[in-house]
């Protein structure tokens, strides 16, 4: 993981950690989100997470590539978050979708993500999963509760990191035909 760190006044403690959990990030596509957030705290004095969601929901280009990860102190609490834009074809809500069949031999991108409106809403709120080697397709779920939508951010989202085992657990609560 690619990350950036910053500590205040050479001090043991960190104030924030900054990473992107992709297996290579390119700094074209980054260093203006960035920037804007680096100036949105040291320039315009916001809260780090207010700065991040600033910087790095102002254009989707960024988070299509790789989720951010920020690691931040408020107070002695330490706040771990992802951030993600999410994608209905390459994993709604930064999940990438797994199929549970023990027969299917599925490679990656075989299985994918279909959302499904809910009252006409344009959000990611109701989604089923689709394998393309073993044609089964999941139930319909809702988001869970742990994933939180940005607030007037359509199709960003932020969790809790690690999450690995929370998305685990909502693959194998799946139903599938």
């Amino acid at each position: 993981m690619s990350k950036l760190q910053y500590k205040y006044n050479n001090s043991e403690q960190f104030s924030f950690v900054l990473g992107f959990r992709g297996l290579s990030v390119l700094p074209r596509h980054v260093m203006i989100a960035v920037t804007d957030f680096l100036r949105g705290i040291f320039v315009d004095g916001v809260t780090i997470w207010k700065a991040c969601v600033r910087a790095f929901t102002a254009n989707p280009l960024v988070l299509q590539h790789t989720p951010l990860v920020l690691i931040y102190r408020e107070g002695t609490t330490v706040i771990s978050r992802t951030l993600i834009y999410s994608q209905a074809k390459d994993g709604v809500w930064g999940i990438t979708p797994i199929c549970t069949n023990d027969q299917c031999a599925t490679q990656p991108g075989d299985v994918y993500s279909k959302t499904h409106k809910v009252h006409k809403t344009a959000t990611h709120s109701m989604v089923s999963w689709s394998c393309r080697r073993c044609l089964r397709t999941s139930d319909k779920f809702p988001r869970p509760d742990w994933i939180t939508e940005v607030p007037y951010k359509l199709n960003f989202f932020f969790y809790d990191y690690p999450f690995e085992a929370k998305a685990a657990m909502l693959a194998n609560k799946r139903t599938w035909d």
